[in-house]
């Protein structure tokens, strides 16, 4: 019996009896139980796997200066930076659109501070969030 409830850790990863790790970070709870059976199928005959995902876990990303309602965000799903703009009530008056920094913690990477203006963002594309993401609007 190799039944088992597990947690994707922070790093994306989960570990079985018999499979290891696995990085399932992004994928959907069916492209996991096809990775744990082709696994699994080393060692047992035809194993039946299902997966069922229990809890979503939610991050957490912060926007402070002027915005409407700083402060700390939480989301379930991906989120762009537009939408959190949406999500903060929008600008006040006095903010500078032109300046906007992401700042970005990478384990690899270290610490990044990404300039943004507000029109390019319309115009060109939206980017996507990390969690614990801090946007600073001057």
């Amino acid at each position: 019996d190799v039944s088992k409830v597990v947690t994707v850790r922070p790093d994306g990863i989960i570990t079985l009896p018999l499979t290891g790790d696995i990085k399932v970070s992004g994928w959907t709870a069916e492209q996991v139980r096809s990775e744990v059976k082709r696994r699994l199928e080393r060692y047992l005959e035809a194993p039946e796997v299902s997966v069922t995902v229990a809890d979503v876990r939610s991050y957490n990303f912060f926007i402070l200066g002027e915005v409407k309602a700083p402060g700390k965000y939480q989301v379930k799903s991906h989120t762009t930076l537009l939408q959190a703009f949406a999500l903060a009530g929008g600008f006040t008056t006095f903010a500078d659109t032109n300046d906007i920094v992401v700042v970005r913690r990478s384990p690899r990477a270290g610490q990044q501070r990404i300039r943004v203006k507000y029109a390019d963002l319309v115009k060109r594309g939206d980017i996507g969030l990390n969690p614990g993401d801090t946007i600073i609007v001057p």
